[in-house]
């Protein structure tokens, strides 16, 4: 997850377990303003700082959006 930016990013993510416990994120597709598919389907949205670059298994901000039940992640 990118963002170039000089301001704060915001990306629609769905919670999701290793089933060892630990939660993850995916982006639930395009992440455009115009785009309500992927709001629709987000458990959540990951805060990603000015000018950051979020690597694969990297720990990220997430605020939640709606409570997920537990077989669900």
């Amino acid at each position: 997850m990118a963002n170039p930016g000089a301001r704060r990013g915001y990306l629609r993510v769905r919670l999701e377990s290793d089933g060892e416990g630990t939660l993850g994120v995916r982006l639930t597709g395009e992440q455009g303003s115009a785009i309500l598919r992927s709001m629709v389907a987000a458990d959540g949205l990951a805060v990603v700082p000015p000018d950051t670059t979020i690597a694969t298994g990297e720990g990220v901000e997430v605020i939640v959006l709606r409570e997920v039940p537990a077989r669900d992640v």
